[in-house]
Parts: structure tokens; C-alpha cells; sequence
């Protein structure tokens, strides 16, 4: 079973929805489940910072999305819950100016990103470099507020 054959499966994405299980039973006011997360905030920023440092073409094999893709679930689940508590240190972290600017053109910014890689990937790149990766990153970002300023702040 290759990669892309892992992704298509929907059996294999299970751990999606049971993320999202943990974070419903987690918002119950349970005070020990929320310290257990809590005591698990850095350790899953470190994992995601991790995993998405390692990405390389490789991870198309089986286990990674066998494993991978529900770890990275998980992290960001327990990241989003322990963020729900003002108090808490990565919610101060997050309600930095630059990190609320790049939630708000997300979107749009995750929607520009593909076509954007591929035009530049595509005119005759094999594998992007640094600068290559960070102008293509920054011109996703550039498209990413102009969807956000022109288009989406429209329809609000």
C-alpha cells in the first residue's frame, strides 16, 4: 500500500474524529483531564514543530499516515484545548499581533499555498531550496490577505 492510497482510505483517518472526541470530553470541567492536557501543551508543540521539520517525500510511505497524521492530530487537539484557557501560557503565546494576523488569512493563505508551491515547483524545480520555499511561503501569505481584505471581508 503506498502513500497516496493511505490518504484516500477513510478507515485510516479515524483518529481525526477521536481527536476531536478528546477535545468535546476535555472541555467538560473536569479539572484533572484538563491538567493532564495542560502538563502535554509543550510536548505536543515540540512534536508538531518535529514532524513538520521532518517532511520530506519519504513520509509518503504507509507509516507515516498510519502514524503521523493521528500524532499530529492529537497535538493539535491538545494545543486548541490548553489555548482555550485565557490563563494559560500558550494562549498568551498565540494572542501575539503576528500569530492573530496568520489565523486570520489562514484560509485563504492554505487555499493559495497549493497553486502557488506547484507554478513555482513546476518551472523546472525538483525540490524547492530555503529561499525558494520562503518566497513561495511569503507569496501564499501575500494572496492568503488579499483573499482575506478583498473577498472574504465582503461577505462578512
Amino acid at each position: 500500500m503506498d502513500g497516496n492510497a493511505c490518504t484516500r482510505q477513510s478507515e485510516l483517518r479515524a483518529a481525526a474524529p477521536l481527536a476531536g472526541c478528546l477535545l468535546a470530553i476535555s472541555l467538560t470541567r473536569d479539572t484533572r483531564t484538563f491538567r493532564v492536557l495542560r502538563s502535554l501543551g509543550l510536548a505536543a508543540v515540540i512534536t508538531l514543530i518535529v514532524l513538520s521539520m521532518g517532511w520530506s517525500p519519504a513520509m509518503r510511505l504507509p507509516r507515516f499516515w498510519l502514524v503521523g497524521l493521528p500524532l499530529t492530530d492529537l497535538c493539535a487537539v491538545v494545543i486548541c484545548r490548553v489555548a482555550l484557557d485565557p490563563t494559560s501560557a500558550m494562549a498568551r503565546v498565540l494572542s501575539v499581533r503576528g500569530l492573530r494576523f496568520l489565523g486570520r488569512i489562514s484560509f485563504g493563505a492554505y487555499l493559495w499555498h497549493y497553486p502557488i508551491f506547484w507554478i513555482v515547483s513546476s518551472a523546472g524545480v525538483a525540490q524547492l531550496t530555503g529561499p525558494e520555499a520562503i518566497a513561495a511561503a511569503s507569496l501564499s501569505i501575500a494572496a492568503g490577505w488579499a483573499s482575506h481584505e478583498f473577498v472574504e471581508k465582503r461577505f462578512r
